[in-house]
């Protein structure tokens, strides 16, 4: 009798575990997805490449995307310095090259975002430095196109990071979407890779879900102006 009912419960945490497995890939979750359209980018000392505040329906918001890591553009938060060692080695690069990089970003995000676009959002929380927080999102351009694949495919970052997938997308898809698009670039040996010791290395370094958790008590009340930040007013 033991046994049956051993076997029965088995069977149930299996079929459960399977059933998340399944939604999990294909990106049907819990999550509540929004799109905010004509969104547009505000000025900030905390905007880079991959991070950046908005404006949009429901006000200002600081957004970080999904599956997508640019360079640090300075060592403005406690885990910096750990975040630069570990990024300098993945893309093969000096610190200094790192930076003029991550400037790079920034600058094309920047210009990127200078006509108004479209956000999609579950309101995932991105933590980070900023004292009102940040949320994960995708970004649409205004002629279509993925900001953050088109970062990846100009050399100024890497697939890595938090993934998610709206309604009709795999989390699968979406992570051969912006793998393929750094590869591109490595080959071509485009932006960042250019300079790279190793571009066509793969590096050992885990990319799935990765999540920032700088320390909040180390944060000033107000933005300070990172290391080796140049600032390049939005076009």
């Amino acid at each position: 009798m033991m046994r049956a009912n051993f076997a029965v419960w088995a069977n149930l945490l299996a079929t459960f575990l399977v059933y998340f497995f399944i939604q999990a890939v294909k990106g049907e979750t819990n999550l509540k997805w929004e799109e905010w359209r004509g969104c547009v980018l505000v000025d900030s000392l905390g905007n880079d490449g991959d991070s950046f505040r908005i404006k949009g329906p429901k006000g200002e918001q600081v957004v970080r995307l999904y599956f997508v890591d640019c360079p640090e553009i300075g060592d403005y938060f406690e885990e910096a310095p750990q975040r630069i060692r570990e990024q300098a080695s993945y893309f093969g690069v000096k610190r200094a090259i790192l930076f003029q990089f991550a400037e790079a970003a920034q600058k094309f995000t920047n210009q990127a975002l200078s006509h108004p676009f479209a956000v999609l959002t579950a309101n995932e929380d991105a933590r980070g430095i900023t004292k009102d927080g940040r949320i994960f999102a995708f970004v649409r351009l205004w002629n279509g196109k993925d900001l953050g694949e088109e970062i990846l495919k100009a050399g100024l970052g890497r697939a890595f990071g938090k993934s998610a997938a709206p309604p009709g997308r795999s989390i699968r898809d979406l992570w051969a979407k912006y793998d393929s698009a750094e590869w591109q670039a490595r080959h071509a040996r485009t932006g960042i890779w250019a300079s790279s010791r190793s571009p066509l290395k793969k590096s050992k370094t885990k990319k799935r879900n990765f999540y920032e958790t700088p320390k909040i008590s180390s944060i000033p009340q107000k933005e300070k102006k990172p290391t080796n930040y140049t600032e390049t007013p939005v076009p």
